[in-house]
C-alpha cells in the first residue's frame, strides 16, 4: 500500500463532493494506477455497460467495475457496495457474466482491493479493513492484488 493518503484528505479546506464526483475520482485513480502498471484501458461510452473499464495486457481483456468508499463506518470497517441498481429489482449483485473484477478503492487509506467477482460471497456490500494492521478479514488477501488481473 502506498504511504500517501488520497488526494483531498490533506489538512486544509474541505470540498463537499457528490457521490457521482467521488466515483469519478476513484475511476481516475484506477486509470492512473493501472496505466502506471503497464495495462491498456478502454472506457465504454455512456452507462450501458455493467463495467467501468476493459483492462488488457498480454492479449487478455478483463471487465473491471470500480467502486469506492470515502468514510469509515461505525463497525470500524469501510463498507463498499458491490451491487448495481436495477429499476425492476433494486440493488442486485454483479454476476460473472457482467464483470470479472471489482476494483474497490478505500480513498482515505489510498488502498485498492482487486477482487475477483467469484470471490464475492453473497450480498451487495462488503467490509474492508486496510487501516487494521494484520487484519484477517475476508477480503484482505485482495489488497493491492493487481497481479490477479493477469491470472484469469
Amino acid at each position: 500500500m502506498s504511504s500517501r493518503k488520497a488526494k483531498g484528505f490533506e489538512r486544509g479546506p474541505r470540498v463537499s463532493l457528490s457521490p457521482c464526483r467521488k466515483g469519478d475520482l476513484a475511476e481516475i485513480e484506477f486509470l492512473g494506477r493501472a496505466t502506471a502498471l503497464g495495462y491498456n484501458l478502454t472506457k465504454p461510452f455512456g452507462h450501458a455497460a455493467p463495467y467501468d473499464f476493459l483492462i488488457e495486457r498480454g492479449g487478455r481483456a478483463r471487465r473491471i467495475q470500480v467502486k469506492s468508499t470515502w468514510v469509515r463506518g461505525k463497525g470500524a470497517g469501510y463498507a463498499v457496495r458491490v451491487g448495481h441498481f436495477d429499476v425492476r429489482w433494486g440493488c442486485t449483485a454483479y454476476s460473472k457474466k457482467e464483470i470479472d473484477f471489482i476494483a474497490a478503492y478505500v480513498a482515505p487509506e489510498d488502498a485498492w482491493y482487486i477482487i475477483p467477482i467469484r470471490a464475492i460471497q453473497g450480498g451487495n456490500t462488503i467490509g474492508l479493513f486496510p487501516h487494521v494492521a494484520g487484519s484477517r478479514a475476508r477480503y484482505e488477501r485482495y489488497r493491492e492484488a493487481w497481479h490477479l488481473l493477469e491470472n484469469i
